[in-house]
């Protein structure tokens, strides 16, 4: 009995990472119904288990459950944009302390190659894979500050932003964008490998301050041209 309680987890558990796969790889826009049929049959799985993996989705923030509806990709306004940057901020701010506190060499390691990543991508002019980049230097500044429960939060805000970002096309094109991202990393990178926590933080907030600001100004836009529009 026990082992079918494990292998009914594990399944649900691979259906959800199937599910958000789906999701954050932009297969399906914000606000798009799915059903569990749908799902069941495109992953080969029972509804059961997807509605197992769906629920985990809605505490992840990426679904939503409507009453009466069914399930939903969550859709984007520039007030959730608003309060998750706001929180990230918050968290990042505090990751960036402790990294720099705690970081070993070992995490130095990691560390110089995370913005290292970050810095090819620039040069090789790939919009993606800068910000594929952008995203692995975050959460290893995260990880190395060596706080599980800001970690397991950090990991809910930076699955749903990742998703803001994609659908609304955010990422600018011009290309001072490559040079402008070394430019906000690097000095973060630089003060939390010189241990000058009060510095990281301080930067670590000014990133996503602005970061923040300019999405939601961007979701701002789209909002007033579909209203126009309407």
């Amino acid at each position: 009995m026990a082992l079918k309680k494990i292998q009914k987890h594990s399944a649900e558990k691979l259906a959800a990472d199937a599910i958000r796969e789906y999701i954050l790889g932009g297969q399906i826009a914000p606000g798009a119904r799915l059903t569990e049929i749908h799902l069941a049959e495109r992953f080969s799985l029972s509804r059961a288990t997807i509605r197992g993996a769906m629920q985990r989705m809605v505490q992840e923030g990426l679904l939503v459950l409507v009453p009466y509806v069914g399930w939903e990709v969550m859709s984007i306004t520039s007030h959730d944009a608003w309060e998750l940057y706001t929180l990230r901020q918050s968290l990042e701010a505090l990751a960036a302390r402790l990294a720099s506190e705690r970081i070993d060499e070992k995490g130095k390691a990691t560390l110089k190659a995370a913005y290292q990543k970050l810095v090819e991508a620039s040069a090789a002019r790939n919009l993606k894979d800068v910000s594929a980049a952008d995203f692995k230097l975050h959460r290893a500044i995260i990880e190395l500050s060596g706080h599980t429960r800001l970690a397991h939060q950090y990991q809910l805000i930076e699955q749903q932003i990742s998703l803001y970002i994609f659908w609304s096309d955010f990422m600018p094109s011009h290309e001072s964008v490559y040079q402008v991202v070394l430019e906000h990393h690097g000095p973060i990178v630089e003060a939390i490998l010189a241990g000058n926590s009060e510095t990281a933080a301080r930067l670590a907030a000014e990133h996503n301050i602005d970061a923040g600001l300019k999405l939601v100004h961007h979701l701002e836009q789209l909002e007033a041209e579909r209203a126009k529009a309407a």
